[in-house]
């Protein structure tokens, strides 16, 4: 018997893992020092994998720990975040990319 829901999960969660690897990389080799200060908490779909929230949050040495500052470099940032991470992982789909502070 086939269970698609535990396999639709387990393949959201491991595109979930991918995409959290990706970005640690790709944020701490880019050359914008608030993006760099960044830590990533999670990343889990919203609501579902074709669209992904990730969660992030200043590291304690950050020089900028203002929300609004960092969502703002974030999404002046997406366009190439989410071209770097289609080169990561192994999907057909570039899941969209939400940002969240806490």
């Amino acid at each position: 018997m086939n269970q698609p829901s535990s396999q639709a999960g387990r393949k959201a969660k491991q595109l979930c893992k991918q995409v959290e690897i990706a970005l640690h990389s790709i944020l701490s080799g880019c050359g914008d020092s608030v993006l760099q200060n960044l830590m990533i908490l999670a990343v889990t779909p919203a609501p579902h994998s074709g669209r992904l929230q990730v969660t992030v949050a200043a590291s304690p040495v950050a020089d900028v720990n203002d929300p609004a500052i960092i969502l703002q470099h974030l999404n002046r940032a997406l366009p190439h975040l989410r071209h770097e991470v289609a080169t990561s992982i192994n999907r057909r789909k570039v899941p969209e990319l939400v940002f969240a502070f806490e």
